[in-house]
């Protein structure tokens, strides 16, 4: 990536006048900020570059329209350390300044850029300003995460006034602002929701639950006096069958999957969030990364752009569920999920196609169809985990509402139980 696309805005020695600046707000949801510019940029794309020993990679965003020019660029910033000392973070910020000068001066352009520190929004940096026929404002800082870059063109009639009024409008989103934005962004378009007449089961019942469940948010407690952390919240219509449903890990939205039928199939739509190093999951470690799938063929086959997965049931002379095939938008599968039953059990095996793996769960139910033990077997059929469940407390409708998780092991030829988390429920009915 060029340090700077400014210099060609630069260059036009025209300064036409400009109606007065409409104040929108602008909220970017994988950069983690707002501003006062237009909701909607003209352009945007990646952005790359190397200063010193340090790897910047990010996003630019752009507004190439009236009054002037502005881009906001972001980046997280890769060096010797994983996390960079505060020495670090203005020696990246210094690097920056000096390498737009000296992409502004390989071209011919003299700015007569001042640089100096600057105080805004409790961010602290480094602020460029020149002219050459246009002003030219640039602030370049950090937030907690990632290094920012703020670039504003605007006629010299204007002046600085406005131009400053933007820069000091841009504001890190705070947590639940960026996990509303986060959704709102990433949330796949809505399915048809007209129920095939075949299915005998609904995906409530398939979960378990009674009643006439409207929806259920649950939260995870991981040991006691820490905070509770929303895990899943589910959606379904007056059927039981789910019609959204957000997944998150430590708190944050990751995988958003909006259901429905098409053609007399279940299908859904899903988005997976990721994020970059130190927000969101990855606050502490690296908890949440996307990788690409293994084994994957090549397609040969088009794509049904109405949705991304499609599902297949089999269901025995009982209604209960005993096949679930889980295809892809062009038809290929991903997966195969049986589902065998005995008198208080239930064993499920799952067959990935492209990685040529399979797992097996083995659940242990009570009278009343709680699940009070799994037993998660890996694909050398040895068994690596048993969890058992604990409910302390019921609704109205025989839900579970408090579930405690225990690991089991065997030591010395005695099982122990290790408390991993508390899991709430909060559902509602129709």
């Amino acid at each position: 990536m060029k340090v700077l696309f400014l210099y060609i805005v630069i260059l036009a020695v025209s300064s036409p006048i400009f109606a007065q600046l409409v104040v929108a707000q602008h909220v970017n949801s994988d950069g983690r900020f707002t501003i006062s510019l237009a909701s909607k940029p003209t352009s945007g794309g990646s952005a790359e570059m190397t200063l010193d020993k340090y790897e910047l990679v990010g996003e630019n965003v752009i507004w190439d329209s009236s009054p002037g020019y502005s881009e906001v660029t972001y980046f997280s910033v890769y060096g010797p350390n994983a996390l960079l000392s505060t020495s670090e973070r203005n020696k990246v910020v210094a690097l920056y300044a000096k390498a737009i000068e000296g992409d502004l001066k390989a071209k011919g352009v003299d700015a007569n850029l001042a640089s100096k520190p600057f105080v805004a929004g409790g961010f602290r940096g480094v602020e460029l300003r020149g002219s050459v026929a246009k002003l030219l404002l640039i602030r370049i800082f950090f937030t907690k995460t990632r290094l920012y870059v703020v670039s504003l063109v605007r006629p010299e009639d204007m002046g600085f006034g406005e131009m400053t009024q933007v820069a000091d409008s841009f504001r890190y989103l705070t947590e639940q602002e960026y996990i509303e934005a986060l959704i709102k962004d990433n949330l796949p378009k809505h399915l048809p929701q007209e129920r095939a007449k075949d299915l005998l089961v609904s995906d409530a019942v398939l979960r378990g639950l009674k009643g006439r469940v409207r929806s259920v948010v649950e939260e995870v407690r991981e040991s006691p006096g820490t905070k509770r952390e929303l895990l899943r919240k589910s959606d379904y219509d007056e059927m039981g069958s789910l019609t959204r449903e957000i997944s998150y890990t430590s708190g944050f939205p990751d995988d958003l999957v909006q259901w429905g039928w098409i053609d007399n199939f279940r299908v859904s739509n899903s988005e997976m969030i990721s994020y970059p190093l130190g927000e969101g999951p990855n606050r502490k470690e690296i908890v949440s990364i996307m990788t690409a799938p293994v084994n994957m063929p090549a397609e040969t086959t088009p794509r049904d752009q109405r949705y991304s997965s499609k599902y297949e049931y089999k269901f025995d002379d009982s209604g209960r569920l005993i096949e679930t095939i889980d295809l892809s938008n062009n038809n290929r599968e991903f997966s195969r999920e049986s589902r065998s039953y005995e008198v208080g059990k239930r064993t499920t095996i799952r067959r990935y196609v492209y990685s040529e793996s399979e797992s097996k769960l083995v659940e242990l139910l009570d009278s009343n169809g709680n699940v009070i033990e799994e037993q998660y077997f890996g694909d050398d059929e040895k068994l690596d985990w048993v969890t058992v469940f604990k409910f302390d407390k019921f609704d109205e409708k025989g839900n579970w509402v408090v579930r405690r998780s225990f690991e089991k092991k065997k030591v010395r030829s005695k099982f122990t139980l290790r408390l991993v988390d508390t899991t709430y429920r909060t559902i509602t009915y129709y």
